[in-house]
């Protein structure tokens, strides 16, 4: 995977080492060959509920096998960003029709991306229908909307998921 990278308390570069978003930028921006050998693992582990990542209702900030996993105020640790979210359905939906990915694995973002779409509409739709808001972001467990609400910011995102406009 990828990894972002901090400078210490003592001047020394070092590897941030935890699980979420930051370790699929190139993948998100499709900015990532599929050629890379790095390519299959990440679609791998994006997409694998046991990673820690997928949930029900989408993709989370955080992996739940990471130690900081909804640790501290729980902002980025662990809810489901509907902004990322729309990057990371976008590159599914490229890279399920680029021909230089292998068609198994073509076959397997296809789904994955027919899946996590579904999956972020229905949360929308349902939260707004129990809460009547949108939200800024969503419990990765429940799916119910989080923090600021009436938020048609990047949440009104799940307007272009409905047309399939990428």
């Amino acid at each position: 995977m990828f990894d972002d990278i901090y400078q210490d308390e003592n001047g020394d570069m070092q590897f941030d080492g935890h699980t979420g978003y930051l370790n699929f930028w190139p993948l998100f921006l499709e900015a990532l060959e599929p050629t890379d050998p790095r390519f299959a693992s990440l679609v791998d582990k994006l997409t694998d509920p046991d990673f820690g990542m997928r949930t029900p209702y989408g993709i989370a900030s955080m992996s739940k096998n990471d130690p900081y996993y909804k640790m501290g105020d729980n902002y980025w640790t662990s809810p489901i960003w509907m902004n990322i979210n729309f990057l990371i359905v976008k590159s599914l939906y490229g890279y399920s029709n680029n021909e230089k990915v292998p068609e198994d694995l073509r076959e397997h973002i296809k789904e994955s991306y027919q899946g996590l779409r579904t999956d972020l509409i229905n949360m929308i739709v349902n939260d707004y229908t129990d809460t009547g808001f949108i939200w800024e972001v969503y419990n990765d467990d429940t799916g119910a909307g989080m923090d600021n609400h009436p938020f048609t910011g990047w949440s009104a995102l799940v307007a272009n998921l409905l047309a399939e406009v990428y």
